[in-house]
């Protein structure tokens, strides 16, 4: 009696369900919106795009290009010396896989061994 009193106590003092917000919806409405705005972004001539955007965009893009051009024009002294460690590191790591493959290639592993190395 006193336990289907207190069940009783905790459902009533237990707080109601509500149903939860359909988020897929929301968020399909947000990347929709997020697309018409882009749409309209792409379409807008490009003398209504103000000064400040214009200048701003063509500095990105210099500076994107110099970037790429400082990078390709970059010799094998100018790179820092951890760098070339972990280069040369991952360059023997990938003969020595090579190698590996090579010779499981060429001599292949009786289906025993095979099994048990597994």
């Amino acid at each position: 009696m006193e336990k289907k009193r207190r069940q009783a106590e905790l459902e009533a003092a237990r707080p109601a369900v509500e149903i939860p917000v359909a988020t897929r919806y929301f968020n399909k409405l947000a990347e929709e919106e997020k697309q018409r705005k882009a749409a309209l972004e792409a379409a807008r001539p490009s003398d209504e795009i103000p000064i400040a955007t214009k200048y701003f965009n063509e500095i990105a893009e210099a500076e994107k290009h110099s970037k790429a051009e400082l990078e390709a024009a970059r010799t094998d002294d100018e790179v820092p010396i951890a760098t070339r460690y972990f280069n040369a590191i991952a360059e023997e790591e990938k003969r020595m896989k090579a190698e590996r493959d090579a010779v499981q290639a060429a001599a292949p592993m009786p289906v025993a061994m095979q099994h048990f190395s597994k």
